[in-house]
């Protein structure tokens, strides 16, 4: 149903996507704005009136007319009261060129961001590949430590006897 729909009493209804589109909003708001409603003057909650109907794709709402009209009078009413209220502070948009300054500090910042995030990865890639040679260098490390015990298990006499050699003496054994 893309357009409005004519009721028994001469009512038109429109579809929640038909509603959207009218206001310039997405289907999800119309739909929060049935359900949940919208802030009204004095805290109150101003609700979309419609009605639920059973169609061939599930339970879908239809707005009236009356309904619409309602809704989007009491809205600009309780837009023009908080503009108008005394209460609420009073915001003023920044000039243009505070904007532009705003504008210009923030690319400044996301401009350092991305050089710092690089300087990063290129780190962590340094510290990955220090992190592979330092393992490699422990392996190596550990068949070092390793090959003296061999040579040692393989000519026990041989230290000793080049001790004796050299100093006259005998190292004591463990």
């Amino acid at each position: 149903m893309d357009s409005g729909e004519q009721s028994q009493v001469g009512q038109t209804f429109f579809t929640v996507a038909l509603v959207a589109e009218q206001l310039g909003v997405t289907t999800r708001t119309v739909r929060r704005s049935i359900e949940l409603g919208i802030a009204g003057p004095a805290g109150s909650r101003l609700k979309l009136g419609a009605r639920l109907v059973a169609t061939s794709g599930g339970q879908e709402y239809q707005i009236g007319q009356t309904a619409l009209d309602d809704f989007l009078a009491q809205r600009a009413q309780s837009v023009q009261e908080r503009l108008t209220d005394q209460r609420l502070p009073v915001v003023h948009a920044p000039a243009d060129e505070e904007c532009e300054c705003l504008h210009q500090h923030l690319q400044r910042t996301l401009s350092t961001i991305e050089q710092q995030a690089a300087q990063i990865a290129s780190q962590v890639q340094t510290i990955e590949r220090l992190a592979i040679e330092n393992g490699k260098l422990e392996a190596e490390n550990s068949l070092l430590r390793q090959q003296p015990v061999v040579v040692q298990g393989e000519k026990p006499g041989f230290f000793s006897r080049m001790w004796r050699g050299l100093f006259g003496w005998r190292p004591a054994l463990p």
